[in-house]
């Protein structure tokens, strides 16, 4: 064992940076043809398209002008947010530009001076400490912002070396790393479950599928909570199905709530929002608990001749997508009804175990998907930690 002697000192921001000219450019400057100019607008840094920006790219084309341009190792902040908690959010060119790139609307760019590691500087802008400062000095009642002057009197700590910024900061850049190499594994995951339910469920490509009407295959359920009994109350996530309701709400809400006229969700229901399952809102509960959800859910059972999980992948697919836009109805907000529910087709192979090795095969992808989310946000919680304890 051994220890790493840092020597800290404290620092206001306004000493460590040179204050970047930024210009009011908004998404009418943009254009498609290659100018040689891009930009960074608050909103791209909001939606992560500018963050550690190591590919030029991605950020839009503007229209020529004579502007001060960004170079390695610039700064960018977004001044304006919609909440408090994106007051300030950072940027950083991460890579010498081949073309010019300029700071555009809301953003306050700066230029780290000698003796100071921009990435260091980086990560202290996502830092719990920092994002209070932002909360404390932004100011707005609809759109929030900070202004040049408050930001730069921002006081923190650190590392009094430049080499001792790096070794800090390069314990965060490794767990970004593990992070968007693990996210590229759960990004080409999805697609590659997203091809493959599109060619299993589909009745073109497979000689054995069936087209049946679902009205031969489940039977209405969801009896009332009459009793007010204490069930576990639940509702659909449009990509999780099933999630307990105090994961949303407190406790002391769903203590008060009358849940006599909640529908009852037994083990192998499922249900569904009839305005919302065009986006996904369907669940089943494949556990063994008794679950309740609001009465204007409807629930419904499968027979023996369809595998449940058979169908619940089958609800994942563009094919139901289109089968359950087809039988909705409404003038104002579209509904599937129970009925209407039953005249959805669904592809069915010729025997039961050919659904059981399809419904086994995806649930073996999604468990892969589960373990591989579950690892980015442990690195997540792991970074959260790094930047809370090493940026003190």
């Amino acid at each position: 064992m051994f220890k790493v002697t840092i020597t800290w000192m404290q620092c206001e921001l306004a000493n460590l940076i040179e204050l970047l000219r930024s210009y009011p450019l908004s998404r009418k400057y943009e254009t498609h043809r290659n100018s040689g100019f891009r930009y960074i607008h608050y909103g791209d840094i909001h939606t992560g398209i500018a963050n550690v920006i190591n590919e030029e790219n991605n950020l839009p084309c503007i229209l020529e002008g004579k502007y001060r341009t960004l170079k390695k190792d610039d700064i960018i902040l977004a001044d304006a947010s919609e909440d408090y908690q994106g007051i300030a959010w950072p940027a950083v060119l991460n890579i010498n530009p081949d073309e010019n790139i300029v700071a555009g609307l809301h953003t306050i760019a700066l230029r780290p001076k000698a003796n100071i590691d921009s990435l260091f500087m980086y990560y202290t802008f996502l830092t719990t400490d920092f994002r209070k400062f932002g909360y404390r000095m932004g100011t707005g009642m609809k759109v929030f912002g900070i202004t040049s002057n408050n930001l730069l009197k921002y006081n923190f700590n650190m590392p009094s070396k430049i080499d001792e910024q790096i070794k800090i900061r390069s314990i965060i850049d490794f767990i970004n790393n593990v992070i968007t190499l693990e996210q590229e594994k759960l990004n080409l995951i999805l697609k590659m479950k997203h091809v493959f339910l599109r060619k299993v469920y589909s009745t073109k490509a497979n000689d054995n599928m069936v087209l049946c009407k679902l009205n031969n295959y489940i039977s209405k359920k969801g009896k009332i909570n009459k009793e007010n009994k204490e069930y576990i109350v639940s509702s659909v996530n449009n990509k999780k199905g099933f999630i307990n309701q105090s994961e949303q709400f407190e406790s002391t809400r769903l203590n008060n709530l009358d849940k006599s006229t909640y529908r009852i969700i037994e083990p192998k229901d499922f249900a569904y929002n009839p305005s919302r399952i065009n986006v996904g809102s369907i669940g089943y509960n494949d556990t063994d608990n008794i679950l309740i959800v609001s009465p204007l859910y409807i629930v419904f059972r499968l027979n023996d001749e369809i595998n449940d999980r058979y169908f619940y992948y089958y609800t994942q697919t563009e094919k139901f997508l289109y089968e359950v836009n087809r039988n909705t109805e409404g003038s104002v907000r579209q509904s599937l009804t129970f009925e209407n529910m039953g005249n959805i087709n669904i592809p069915i192979p010729n025997n039961y175990q050919t659904q059981l090795l399809i419904s086994q095969y995806f649930k073996k992808i999604d468990n892969i998907i589960f373990i591989t989310e579950q690892k980015i946000n442990r690195c997540k919680k792991i970074k959260t930690y790094l930047l809370q304890s090493l940026f003190v």
